[in-house]
């Protein structure tokens, strides 16, 4: 007989470092849920190889059900002439008092916008205000901008 494995900050870290994101960043939305959940783990102090409280673990449990693998097909290369000889991007960054995120869209000569990158950042312990959270989500953004550089 199995014997069930306790849920660790240990085996969370681990479940989260097998989930692949790509370079691009394609799936930092879901990634982010997890990591804010590392997050709490480390506020509230809890060793690594002691049982996550049961209001985490309940957290755990429903990102785990929302975490449902789909086929997920991208664009992973864009050409001026697929954006009829111009290119067009659009930036965009955001923040809240728990995460903050960069994307970067692309706009082809069909009007069709295409996802082409995104970042996301846990927001710090440390109280801060949503004006310097956007200003960091705007240097993400610089720095994302930039992973789109001709080859």
């Amino acid at each position: 007989m199995k014997q069930r494995l306790k849920p660790t900050k240990r085996k969370l870290v681990s479940v989260i470092s097998k989930i692949y994101n790509s370079p691009m960043g394609f799936i930092s939305p879901v990634i982010v849920r997890f990591k804010m959940l590392f997050q709490g783990l480390c506020y509230h102090k809890i060793e690594w190889d002691d049982s996550l409280p049961e209001p985490l673990l309940l957290k755990l449990k429903q990102l785990l059900t929302d975490l449902e693998a789909k086929p997920l097909g991208l664009a992973r290369h864009c050409t001026t002439s697929d954006l009829g000889g111009k290119a067009r991007f659009m930036r965009f960054c955001d923040a809240s008092l728990k995460a903050y995120t960069a994307v970067v869209y692309s706009e082809n000569c069909n009007k069709e916008i295409v996802l082409k990158t995104t970042k996301t950042r846990v927001s710090p312990f440390m109280s801060q205000t949503i004006s310097r959270l956007e200003l960091l989500g705007a240097v993400l953004l610089h720095g994302r901008f930039f992973v789109l550089r001709p080859a």
